[in-house]
């Protein structure tokens, strides 16, 4: 018996530990607020200028960075999670989308487009 009331004591108060992963696994949604910045720097930023839209650097930036920009924002700014500003949302993200082709078309046209997340790395032909 004794024996038993120290493992349920071991728990510390906790009953499942699935639970208290999930919870640190949640991300707060994002403020209107914060949606709308982003949303306008996208407008205001010309779209000569892909990685200014991304809100990356250009320099030292390889395809990995491109995407996760693209995917970070592409999620903040989806219309379907900004409801009332579906045609906004809608305009920002065809240029989002606009802007990491051209990025990626730009590291390309220079040679140093890289799938991964290393910095500099070039494709092997092989």
């Amino acid at each position: 018996a004794k024996k038993r009331k120290v493992e349920e004591n071991s728990g510390h108060g906790h009953t499942d530990g699935h639970a208290d992963m999930a919870k640190e696994n949640v991300v707060p949604k994002p403020s209107l607020d914060k949606v709308l910045a982003i949303i306008a720097r996208i407008e205001i930023s010309p779209v000569e200028q892909p990685f200014e839209i991304l809100g990356i650097a250009a320099d030292n930036s390889n395809g990995h960075d491109i995407r996760k920009a693209y995917r970070r924002i592409a999620l903040l700014i989806h219309p379907d999670k900004n409801p009332g500003w579906e045609t906004k949302c809608q305009e920002a993200l065809i240029k989002l989308q606009q802007g990491r082709e051209q990025a990626e078309a730009e590291l390309q046209r220079l040679g140093v487009y890289s799938d991964g997340p290393k910095v500099g790395e070039t494709r092997s032909a092989a």
